[in-house]
């Protein structure tokens, strides 16, 4: 079967009858091809109980890493509906581990409380994670990578649902694609657009309920009537106001698509706002990408970081500021100015036809709030007489974010910002 809008829905484990295609754990199938692909471990453990799955199957068809990766890769959700251990007895001498079935590392442990952080639950899973909440476990997670083929990619956790220990009772796996690392430091493209979900089924649900409810809230596929035991026919028949009703609910599932993707577009501009904010509190990993965007935005030219060696390089018209972007603690280190100057020595020496000066761009006692900070206490004497003999600047980061809120309310243009940039004073 598949929906009227066009969803393909794979379960293993579980017959919903809202789904493409539902198959048990000894059939084989394909996660190929689908939109959402549940996985429902929860059932398969409760068949199996204190017996070992070879007593209740022939044989398992089990889920293989790479498959569900590319399913990932290609915009599938997957859901894995968790049982109540890590592994489940497949014979006398070996178990099915779970966690050997997903490319990321995946850990249930055992215990003792049942409590659930209510204000750790996202909006939209709220509905679901309630006062009935009572699952026994909570999952052990870490960041780390998967390879597949010549290609790497990173993961993290994003919670669904926290006990009031901060561990995760639910949560949802996004993957990264790696395309450089250096050192501790790994530059990462946008994340792929699938995910894996993992959801444990909790008090006053089955498997069969919680798939439907998922589908209901996430996609726009009608689970209204459509069940295994209601044969085709019965789409066709219909009482009064039946098929007014299912016009409307058709057209409240539009608006309703409308405003989540209106919401996911604003939620989207509002992390980028927060982004910027790193300017007040970012460390030297989150400034090194974002200084050279906003010197872009400005409408400077700029150079990025070089591996293994300068942050970035702004292009003026009589000179050129290297730069050195860090973000500390304290204050600032001998090294990056003695670094600094070594940049820009190289390049005058590689190049003797332009002019090079250094900009330490920098974001001293990170932790404390701005307007609490000292701007010129950061410099003692031997670094400050450092730097101006050299005709080095140094632009504090708090005042950068300043810069960018008045360039883009229109009271700064760039010739203005250039003329700070190329002042006299040896911080900006």
């Amino acid at each position: 079967m598949k929906s009227e809008s066009g969803l393909r829905v794979l379960c293993v484990g579980t017959d919903v009858g809202v789904a493409t295609t539902s198959v048990k754990w000894n059939e084989d199938y394909n996660v190929k091809d689908y939109d959402w692909i549940f996985l429902d471990y929860y059932s398969l453990d409760k068949k199996v109980g204190d017996s070992t799955i070879s007593e209740v199957f022939n044989s398992i068809v089990e889920p293989g890493q790479s498959d569900l990766f590319r399913a990932v890769a290609t915009d599938s959700k997957v859901v894995v509906l968790l049982p109540e251990r890590g592994s489940i007895s497949k014979d006398n001498h070996y178990n099915l581990a779970i966690s050997d079935h997903f490319p990321n590392d995946l850990v249930l442990i055992e215990e003792s409380g049942q409590s659930l952080n209510q204000d750790s639950v996202p909006q939209e899973w709220k509905w679901y994670f309630d006062s009935q909440f009572n699952w026994k476990m909570y999952i052990g997670r870490k960041a780390d990578t998967y390879k597949y083929g010549d290609e790497e990619f990173v993961y993290d956790h994003q919670r669904l649902a926290a006990n009031t220990a901060k561990e995760f009772l639910a949560c949802k796996v996004l993957f990264h694609q790696i395309i450089e690392t250096f050192g501790h430091r790994q530059d990462k493209t946008e994340r792929l657009p699938g995910e894996i979900s993992y959801i444990p089924v909790i008090k006053n649900w089955n498997p069969e309920e919680l798939i439907k409810e998922i589908l209901d809230e996430f996609t726009d596929l009608d689970t209204r009537i459509k069940t295994k035991n209601s044969p085709e026919w019965v789409d066709e028949k219909s009482l009064p106001r039946e098929d007014e009703t299912v016009s409307e609910l058709g057209e409240l599932r539009e608006q309703k698509k409308e405003i989540e993707q209106k919401i996911k577009q604003k939620n989207k501009e509002l992390q980028e706002f927060d982004r910027y904010k790193a300017l007040l509190w970012g460390n030297e990993n989150l400034l090194e990408q974002l200084v050279p965007e906003i010197f872009s935005e400005f409408g400077f030219e700029v150079e990025g970081e070089q591996p293994h060696g300068r942050d970035g390089m702004i292009y003026l018209e009589n000179k050129r500021l290297v730069l050195e972007i860090t973000g500390t603690t304290g204050g600032i280190s001998d090294d990056k100015c003695r670094q600094l100057s070594a940049w820009v020595d190289d390049l005058q020496i590689e190049d003797q036809e332009h002019n090079y000066t250094g900009l330490l761009v920098v974001n001293p006692d990170r932790r404390t709030e701005p307007s609490d900070r000292n701007p010129g206490g950061y410099l003692p004497p031997h670094l400050r007489e450092f730097l101006e003999k050299r005709d080095f600047h140094v632009l504090l980061t708090p005042a950068l974010y300043d810069l960018l809120g008045k360039y883009r309310s229109n009271e700064l243009e760039y010739e203005e910002i250039r003329e700070i940039l190329t002042g006299d004073d040896l911080i900006l």
